[in-house]
């Protein structure tokens, strides 16, 4: 709809831009002689550019209207984010128990959920705000944002095979998520 917008919007620019250009001749040294002149001959034409610039406008921005108030989703997309969170937790209790011993699934489970679903959550934020209200969503964002922050650590301890640090982590983590997806299906 905002390409239907867009072009309807240059096509009135396009057909005003071409009547409005139309040349007078006036003998009359009368300023709105000249005017009356040109809009009998372009009137008509500039009119209808005019019109379809601004029917193109309100087009494509009451699309835009709808996008923005939905962070460019829509409200249904707000419907994935728990279903994220729940991919999340089930990436977490399948954590190894020993990371130790399987270093490489450890790694790959933490960056899945830091590189593919923490993103994918927040590329939703703008429609769930909208959906939630601020308040509701900051909550749920400080949840997020301790699951996201303890997986960054367990990553990090991982790599620097800190391997101590790595239940607390991944159960601060754990808690973030299922706090953060409580908070979106309430």
């Amino acid at each position: 709809m905002r390409f239907v917008g867009l072009g309807l919007f240059l096509v009135g620019v396009g057909l005003a831009g071409v009547f409005a250009a139309r040349p007078v001749t006036v003998d009359d040294a009368d300023p709105m002689a000249r005017v009356g002149a040109w809009a009998d001959v372009a009137g008509v034409g500039f009119g209808i550019g005019a019109v379809l610039m601004l029917a193109g406008a309100i087009v494509a921005r009451r699309e835009r209207g709808a996008s923005v108030s939905a962070g460019g989703l829509h409200l249904k997309d707000t419907d994935r984010a728990p279903a994220l969170l729940r991919q999340i937790e089930e990436q977490l209790a399948a954590f190894p128990a020993d990371p130790t011993r399987e270093k490489d699934a450890s790694k790959a489970i933490l960056e899945e959920i830091l590189d593919e679903l923490v993103p994918r959550v927040l590329d939703r934020r703008e429609a769930l705000i909208a959906q939630m209200g601020l308040g509701a969503f900051g909550e749920m964002i400080g949840h997020f944002a301790t699951m996201e922050r303890n997986v960054a650590r367990a990553w990090s301890a991982l790599i620097d095979e800190a391997y101590g640090e790595i239940p607390g982590c991944i159960e601060r983590a754990r808690e973030g998520a299922a706090r953060a997806r409580a908070d979106l299906e309430a």
